[in-house]
Parts: structure tokens; sequence; C-alpha cells
């Protein structure tokens, strides 16, 4: 049995840009087009164009719209609006994936070792992180520790490799592959651990990326 997910597959959380005096939104529609509407058709017109002319057109979460705004501000030397939230906002989809589909650091049981997770030997993970920076593990041979305390990256401990890690921002896809349906027990505690995230969520809100 295999499950893929991602997150943020829809235009509901466009990345808003401020050029020309003019605000244009970039969104990723989940059919993997990037798509370009503002309070003017011209400025959009000239967005839209540019993306296409450099192959930015495709993309399916708010990771892909966010890169691709950036890439809008460096050539049009305009503004990213709002890019801490929108980077918040990003990590903590990610991490409501993966809390809910990991299971919990034994440790925790005690209160020790909050944001790390587990895969567990029914469950493989890739993550994909651009089209060259692809990682798999987990299954019944290599396990893998997700690190989710860091405010700007993703850090994986693979049983069989060195460390790896990767831009909150920079991730477009993380997928899971069951080869055995996940156990009643791993239910219960992923149900506990989004609705831990949540809280913890609207506790802290966006964090400030680290200089």
């Amino acid at each position: 049995m295999t499950r893929n997910n991602s997150t943020d597959r829809s235009s509901d959380s466009p990345v808003h840009v401020r050029i020309w005096d003019v605000l244009v939104n970039i969104a990723a529609r989940s059919d993997g087009e990037i798509v370009v509407t503002g309070e003017r058709s011209d400025v959009a017109l000239v967005v839209s164009l540019f993306i296409h002319k450099n192959s930015l057109s495709r993309g399916w979460t708010q990771s892909d719209a966010l890169r691709v705004a950036l890439k809008i501000a460096e050539h049009f030397h305009a503004e990213v609006l709002d890019v801490e939230a929108i980077r918040a906002n990003i990590r903590n989809g990610w991490i409501r994936l993966l809390e809910a589909n990991l299971m919990a650091e034994p440790s925790q049981s005690y209160g020790a070792r909050l944001d790390e997770f587990l895969t567990w030997r029914g469950l493989s993970v890739t993550i994909a992180a651009g089209s060259h920076s692809v990682l798999n593990c987990g299954g019944p041979r290599y396990g893998a520790c997700f690190v989710l305390s860091d405010s700007e990256y993703l850090i994986v401990r693979p049983s069989n490799e060195k460390p790896w890690r990767a831009r909150w921002e920079s991730l477009t896809r993380i997928s899971f592959s069951y080869f055995e349906p996940p156990p009643v027990w791993l239910n219960a505690a992923s149900s506990h651990n989004m609705k831990r995230g949540t809280d913890k969520a609207k506790k802290t809100g966006p964090k400030k990326d680290r200089a």
C-alpha cells in the first residue's frame, strides 16, 4: 500500500510581490502550473512572460510559489511581501505532514527530544528539495530520524548515510510509501502529534531566520 503526500497543492496561499508599485500574486495550482494575477493585467503579463521564458512555470506547493517570487523580485528589483510569515507557514505545513506520518521518538514519553520523529519498518520516505537533491530513507533496513526543531532547515539523520538537510522553503515533495498498514498505536500518536504541532504553532508564531 502506498500513500503520497505533499502540502499546499492549491492556489489558496499565493505569494504577493510588489513590483513598480503594483501588487502581483504568485500561486501554484493543483495541476502543477505557476499562475500570476494582479492589480494590473499588463504587469501580470510581463511577469508571466518572464516566468515562462526562464522555465519557472511548473510548481505544486507554496514553496514553489515563493521560489518563483524570489526570482521575480531579484530580476525586477521588486519586493516579496511577508517573507517571514510565508516561510513560517511553509515550515508549519511540512511539520504537520511529517508528524502525521512518522513515529514519535520514544524519549518523548518522558518529555525529551520532543522535535524528533522516526521512520518505522513499514514506512519509506522520499524527500525532494528541487530536482537535484532527493533523499530516500526508512523501510525495514535503514531507519531515519527527522529533526524538526530548526527554524531554517529540515534535518534528517539516515542510519546508512551522512546527515542530510534542506531549507524548509526549498522542499518540493515529501512522499510516504507504506509496505504494511500503519499500526493502530501510530494512528493515535499521529493525531496527538498534529494537535500538539497546531498548539505549538499558535504559541510560537512565525520565527525569523537566523543570520
